[in-house]
């Protein structure tokens, strides 16, 4: 058996401690990509509950559609169109060509591409738009650049009177 915070069971054979040994290690690289990530945005709160499911690699360029559920960190190249039914991290080393569609979104890199977010979009001090936005609630740090057209607030189908 592998329990996950690194008691081991051996069965006699030394394989289960060596398997149970590797899914603690899992567990701490996990541990030290969410701490990092926390202290990057300088906001531990916002970062630490929310565990990556898919991460886009540096290094690593996605051409075409990218569409999912859960949590996605970006840190390489996308182009085309990006979309998760959770919350998106576009970190400082991003560079996103696409339409970009999450429940919530961190931008701390660069999106060429409209962007439509259910939930809250957060524009770090690095973070670059250059297209139009639609979020619910928008914050944006000192520094950060969005060059497009914005709409904000409860996004439902009122005409006007």
């Amino acid at each position: 058996m592998i329990y996950p915070y690194g008691d081991i069971v051996s069965g006699g054979n030394g394989v289960d401690n060596a398997l149970a040994l590797r899914y603690t290690d899992t567990y701490r690289s996990l541990f030290i990509l969410i701490g990092t990530m926390a202290k990057m945005f300088n906001s531990k709160e916002e970062i630490v509950g929310t565990q990556p499911t898919t991460v886009i690699g540096d290094g690593v360029r996605v051409e075409g559609k990218c569409i999912g559920t859960g949590h996605l960190t970006v840190r390489g190249e996308v182009v085309g169109t990006l979309k998760t039914s959770d919350d998106m991290i576009i970190e400082s080393s991003a560079k996103v060509e696409a339409d970009v569609e999450a429940n919530n979104l961190t931008v701390a890199g660069e999106i060429r591409g409209n962007v439509h977010c259910h939930g809250q979009l957060q524009l770090m001090t690095s973070g670059k738009i250059f297209g139009d936005v639609t979020t619910n609630i928008l914050s944006v740090e000192t520094g950060a650049v969005l060059k497009g057209q914005c709409t904000t607030g409860a996004q439902n189908n009122e005409g006007t009177a």
